[in-house]
């Protein structure tokens, strides 16, 4: 079904990998968490909207197109909805008498009309002819930005950089035990895969466990099985979504059309080019393309 002979793979291999490729994507869980909760929007929601979207997308990622990538919410479109939609949407609001919406629900009804129109570029074979169009320089350029936006994140996540001012800064290695766990991860990742060795990713990530929990006590030991409710709040941001359809139509009334105009482009151009940049990169990586 999967062609995994066709592919010189076998099931192990696979199954090593779709772990190795979970374990290297669930970042996003919380880092959507940490980027879209300032919105107001709840935490249970944020969850499962995640993590349902990321396994439909990724189960017909594997299904239809027969191509072993994992899909999952990109990382410029939620810093754009945290600290440019959500934000400039409560301003408007704000300003019209009467009105008193949160911010996050007309984005979120405006990301919802934006997918639509770019499913329906996908469907009619325009994204496609937008990709083929594309120079194979810029293509390589879109996968390399995106990378390093992720890269970002990772750097201030794993406390090596700081964004608390007007550029961003290194961070003192002197008592600063979670830069020295990052570092040990990639360096453990970059040797790993110089040797070649099969799993270097999750390898990685099962030192930096061990270590971070006895080694630098920057995790607690599990005392048991964690749970969160996160069929909680799901109703509210489904619910608030369809009711941001009615802020977009007051926006629409108001002098904020061709802002709501532009937000729309931006959004769209941000979710073909995203995808372009990173399907281009991994299956560049993974010996996927065709014809170039």
């Amino acid at each position: 079904m999967f062609d995994i002979q066709q592919r010189n793979s076998t099931v192990w291999r696979e199954v090593f990998g779709g772990i190795t490729t979970f374990m290297a994507m669930s970042y996003i869980i919380f880092v959507q968490v940490a980027f879209l909760k300032g919105t107001g929007m709840e935490v249970g929601g944020i969850i499962f909207a995640t993590c349902v979207a990321s396994a439909v997308a990724s189960i017909i990622m594997g299904l239809l197109a027969n191509y072993p990538i994992g899909l999952a919410p990109g990382m410029g479109e939620n810093n754009f909805f945290a600290f440019a939609l959500a934000p400039g949407f409560a301003v408007w609001a704000s300003q019209i008498d009467g009105f008193d919406m949160p911010g996050w629900k007309p984005a979120l009804a405006l990301v919802m009309l934006v997918g639509v129109v770019f499913l329906l570029l996908s469907y009619t074979g325009l994204r496609s002819y937008v990709i083929n169009s594309m120079p194979v320089a810029l293509r390589c350029g879109v996968a390399a930005g995106i990378g390093l936006l992720i890269a970002t994140v990772g750097l201030s996540f794993g406390n090596l950089v700081t964004f608390s001012g007007p550029a961003p800064a290194a961070v003192s290695l002197a008592d600063n035990p979670c830069a020295w766990l990052t570092l040990v991860g990639v360096l453990v990742i970059l040797v790993l895969t110089g040797l070649r060795v099969p799993g270097a990713v999750l390898i990685s990530i099962t030192i930096n466990t061990v270590l971070a929990m006895f080694v630098f006590g920057l995790i607690s030991r599990p005392s048991g099985v964690v749970t969160h409710n996160v069929f909680e709040g799901v109703g509210t941001t489904i619910s608030g979504g369809f009711e941001g359809f009615g802020g977009l139509w007051k926006f629409l009334s108001t002098t904020h059309v061709t802002q709501l105009i532009v937000f729309a482009v931006v959004l769209l151009f941000m979710d073909v080019f995203d995808t372009i940049g990173t399907l281009v990169g991994v299956a560049d990586q993974a010996g996927l393309m065709v014809n170039g």
